[in-house]
């Protein structure tokens, strides 16, 4: 398990680079029964706000996961 900082620190000792970073469930998790109870929210709007948000800087370790695509150099 790392921090986003961690995380970035492991791969710069790599040959390769970030090319993006994102949390998972940012916003979704712990919201299931909100929207069980608002489909017409899931499909509108909060999809991408989940997708926006979870890439912004202070919002990577705030997810279940952190995700992070890399490319070889």
């Amino acid at each position: 398990m790392y921090r986003a900082r961690e995380l970035r620190e492991l791969l710069a000792s790599h040959n390769c680079e970030i090319v993006a970073m994102s949390a998972a469930n940012y916003l979704s998790v712990n919201h299931n029964e909100l929207l069980k109870q608002n489909p017409q929210l899931l499909q509108a709007d909060f999809l991408q706000w989940e997708l926006d948000f979870s890439a912004e800087d202070g919002c990577v370790d705030g997810g279940t996961h952190i995700i992070t695509i890399v490319k070889k150099v």
